[in-house]
C-alpha cells in the first residue's frame, strides 16, 4: 500500500542562510548522524517537510511497509537520523516547527537545528538553544 503524502509541504535541499553552499546530507550509511556537505542536490541531500512536523532526510519511501529516516533531537548537541516508525514508538523528539526562511525548532524540546564552525573549521549541524538562524528548503509545495 502506498503512503499518502498529501501533507508534504516542501522538499529538496535544506540550506542555512549562513552557509548557502552547504546542504543537510544524510551522512554515512549505515549511520545515524546527518551532516553538512557541499550542495550537489542528489538523493542523500533530499529533505522533505510534512505538516505533521516530520523532516525526512536522504530520500523518501513510497510504501507504508518501508520507513523513512527522520531528523530528531536526541538530547545531545548532535542531531540524530533514525527510522521514523521506530522513533514514534520510542517517543523520540522528531517533530519540528519550520517556516520557509525561519528557524527549524523542535516542537517538544524547543531547541533549534543550527550550524556552527567545527573544530577543523568546517561547519557542522548542531542542536542548541535558538540563536535566530534561518533555513530554506528548495521547493515549496504549499505555503507553510
Amino acid at each position: 500500500m502506498l503512503d499518502p503524502l498529501g501533507d508534504l509541504l516542501g522538499y529538496g535541499a535544506l540550506v542555512n542562510d549562513l552557509k548557502t553552499d552547504l546542504c543537510i546530507d544524510q551522512g554515512p550509511v549505515p549511520g545515524n548522524t546527518p551532516i553538512l556537505y557541499g550542495c550537489h542536490y542528489f538523493g542523500p541531500q533530499n529533505c522533505y517537510y510534512r505538516a505533521s512536523g516530520e523532516i525526512y532526510i536522504g530520500g523518501i519511501k513510497s510504501h507504508k511497509y518501508n520507513s523513512n529516516r527522520c531528523l530528531m533531537d536526541i538530547g545531545t548537541q548532535t542531531p540524530g537520523l533514525y527510522d521514523c516508525k521506530e522513533a514514534k514508538q520510542k517517543g523520540f523528539h522528531m517533530f519540528w516547527e519550520f517556516q520557509q526562511g525561519k528557524a527549524i525548532q523542535n516542537r517538544q524540546t524547543k531547541r533549534c537545528l543550527e550550524i556552527a564552525p567545527g573544530e577543523d573549521t568546517n561547519y557542522q549541524l548542531i542542536i542548541q538553544e535558538c540563536s535566530g538562524q534561518h533555513w530554506k528548503i528548495r521547493n515549496v509545495i504549499k505555503d507553510f
